[in-house]
């Protein structure tokens, strides 16, 4: 009939049955294994984003949150997303183009960082270590004191070389000059303790 749209069917599947997923030992910093009271809460009931055992839910997430962050910040939200993600929101937001952004480079995530960040317009300045080790972060605090940047961004687990890079002193240097102390704690996160609030962190993800 003339004016009616017809579909192809070039790219539909003959015999497609229900997806078959292997049993697999996952041991890398992520994807991980998922717990089989996780695995059974994902197959409840869906329930619509108003409804009131919806936001009790999420009010709990957030309080939980708070506990394994160890900070009393009201803004701890779940991102539906991944941690690079929660990366680039943090730089969206919390940037402008053409201030300074200072980077602990020492891995994959510093430079992901650098690239997401210079991508938006943001001046990068790194402070570039060997990989394989953490930086020293007396150098870095003094190269916070001397660059004066609107933020400081820090890997505390690189998972590409497997590093835990220290934080010490670094929240106060940051507060000193002004800037956000930014921190990529998606490998560290419920593997080591990450004090957000006594470190002085202003934006964590994980």
């Amino acid at each position: 009939m003339e004016g009616v749209a017809v579909v192809s069917e070039r790219h539909r599947l003959r015999g497609l049955g229900s997806l078959e997923v292997p049993a697999t030992l996952l041991l890398g910093p992520g994807p991980s294994n998922v717990s089989p009271r996780v695995l059974s809460a994902m197959s409840m009931n869906t329930i619509g984003h108003l409804h009131a055992p919806f936001v009790k839910a999420m009010d709990d997430t957030q309080e939980l949150l708070r506990y394994v962050m160890q900070t009393d910040n009201e803004l701890t939200l779940g991102v539906t997303g991944s941690g690079a993600a929660c990366m680039e929101a943090c730089i969206v937001n919390l940037l402008e183009p053409g201030e300074v952004l200072l980077v602990v480079c020492n891995g994959y995530w510093g430079d992901r960082c650098t690239d997401v960040a210079t991508r938006l317009g943001v001046e990068v300045v790194p402070v570039a270590g060997e990989w394989g080790a953490a930086v020293d972060p007396a150098l870095v605090a003094a190269k916070i004191e001397s660059v004066r940047p609107a933020a400081v961004f820090v890997t505390h687990g690189e998972s590409s070389t497997g590093v835990c890079q220290p934080l010490d002193g670094l929240g106060a240097a940051c507060q000193e000059v002004d800037a956000l102390l930014i921190v990529d704690t998606v490998v560290t996160l419920g593997g080591v303790p990450v004090l957000m609030d006594e470190w002085k962190i202003d934006a964590m993800y994980s």
